[in-house]
């Protein structure tokens, strides 16, 4: 009977010593992500992007919608694997909600860039440049809420893909 106490107590004490060091922060754990280490860690996930689609929209000739459309395809295919990426990056606690509102503008690319594409390979020019359009502002929205971080590559500049 003391035995079987004694093992209880020492599974209780391990169990709150356990609960207790997983209580107590860590300096490795605990670090806190700084605006300069998360653009270091986010920037060459977008370089990669951007390498990868100034492959797929250069030479184009707009006269060839459906492979322009195929183009838009792949780039919002690769822009999605890149933004979930960029959202498995941790965050700076003091930009956080900046950063997540940043995210939620990026995946709305994605979908933009895939509805393009859609409607490009539908051949339905008018819808096209309605979510062109609305691509762009997206894009500026998004640029705007990280401008002072100061990214090299995580901001859409057109101007790459001409």
């Amino acid at each position: 009977m003391k035995a079987c106490l004694q093992r209880k107590l020492s599974i209780v004490a391990l169990i709150a010593t356990a609960s207790a060091a997983l209580l107590v922060p860590c300096s490795a754990c605990a670090s806190e992500v700084t605006r300069a280490e998360y653009v270091m860690t986010a920037d060459p996930i977008c370089k990669r992007a951007v390498q990868a689609n100034l492959g797929l929209f250069r030479g184009i000739k707009p006269a060839r919608l459906k492979a322009i459309a195929n183009r838009f395809l792949r780039a919002a295919k690769s822009f999605r694997k890149s933004v979930r990426e960029l959202a498995a990056v941790p965050r700076p606690s003091a930009d956080e909600p900046t950063l997540s509102r940043w995210l939620d503008a990026l995946r709305t690319e994605t979908d933009l860039l895939a509805d393009l594409g859609s409607s490009l390979k539908a051949e339905e020019k008018a819808r096209a440049q309605h979510y062109a359009k609305r691509l762009h502002k997206n894009a500026n929205y998004a640029d705007n809420l990280v401008l002072s971080f100061g990214f090299a590559y995580c901001t859409l500049d057109p101007g790459r893909f001409i």
